[in-house]
């Protein structure tokens, strides 16, 4: 690859219109599943969203950015 060539990856939306399932719903990103305990509400202005780590029990704030970059998908 050329010193000067420049890759550029797809910039995420500003907000997500997608949630990533209902409260207490499931979703993966084809490695994990994640329980959502606060899901997104655009209609709120709520951007992000609380998942749990089914594997660890472990809970984590998202934001709209990190959950376009994982592709949810509901279980």
């Amino acid at each position: 690859m050329a010193a000067d060539t420049l890759i550029t990856t797809p910039e995420p939306p500003a907000r997500t219109r997608r949630r990533p399932a209902d409260r207490h719903g499931y979703v993966t990103d084809g490695e994990r599943l994640y329980r959502v305990v606060s899901p997104v509400d655009v209609e709120l202005g709520i951007d992000d969203a609380v998942l749990e780590d089914c594997a660890t029990l472990q809970w984590r704030v998202y934001s709209h950015v990190e959950l376009w970059w994982l592709r949810l998908r509901e279980v």
